[in-house]
């Protein structure tokens, strides 16, 4: 195979570009230069999949029916995160991996709603869209949203029975989704006391949830209206 004759021109070049610029240090800056180059969009789309758009879920399954989601019987946990919010980086790869993980999960709907700033939860935008889904636009207009994070929410149906902050409270909420998930709708009790021992037998313990009678009144009425 011939060769290609190099011009006195095209060395000269080269050897300058080799004499200053190709040094060891350069070498390593522009080596290092191009891996970052190639994990930048990486570490991106890592980060938006995580602050991606509000969803919900059950399961493994995404959701995307409100009618589905905000049914009389339905119990849903809505989880609130900020980007500006590092403790909810903790909950969210922790305690919000566990329980979607946990037989519970099956029985409720997960609702994440990404927030630019815990300050302003009620906010209706971020910089991937809407951050609540227009189904749920209602809920910062009716609830007094605190400025902090992470913070979730528990509903069952258009109920919203409790609202709490920080991870050392997700206790709290925990025992009422599970509560909520093991009872029948229409026997849910407000409270142990006066109730006969017959009911007493046949009602799951977890049926006897901390909420007040009208609530209780008005959770039924909605799973009937169903």
């Amino acid at each position: 195979m011939a060769r290609i004759p190099i011009s006195p021109t095209t060395m000269m070049a080269t050897h300058i570009i080799r004499e200053k610029f190709l040094t060891r240090g350069n070498i390593f800056v522009i080596t290092l230069s191009f891996i970052l180059f190639l994990l930048v969009p990486v570490g991106h789309a890592y980060h938006k999949g995580r602050y991606s758009p509000s969803h919900s879920m059950k399961g493994p399954i995404v959701i995307d029916n409100p009618d589905q989601l905000l049914a009389g019987s339905s119990v849903q946990f809505i989880y609130i995160m900020a980007f500006n919010c590092p403790d909810c980086e903790n909950f969210y790869t922790e305690e919000l991996a566990e329980l979607k993980k946990s037989q519970l999960a099956s029985k409720i709907y997960i609702t994440i709603i990404s927030t630019e700033d815990y300050s302003f939860p009620e906010a209706s935008s971020n910089r991937y869209g809407d951050a609540w889904p227009t189904y749920l636009k209602w809920i910062p207009i009716k609830v007094d949203l605190s400025s902090c994070g992470p913070q979730y929410l528990v509903m069952i149906g258009r109920n919203v029975l409790h609202r709490s902050c920080g991870s050392y409270d997700f206790y709290k909420a925990k025992l009422l989704l599970n509560s909520l998930a093991n009872c029948p709708i229409p026997e849910l009790r407000s409270s142990y006391a006066n109730v006969s021992s017959a009911d007493k037998s046949k009602i799951p313990q977890e049926c006897f949830v901390n909420l007040s009678e009208e609530k209780v009144k008005q959770i039924r009425m909605n799973y009937k209206n169903q």
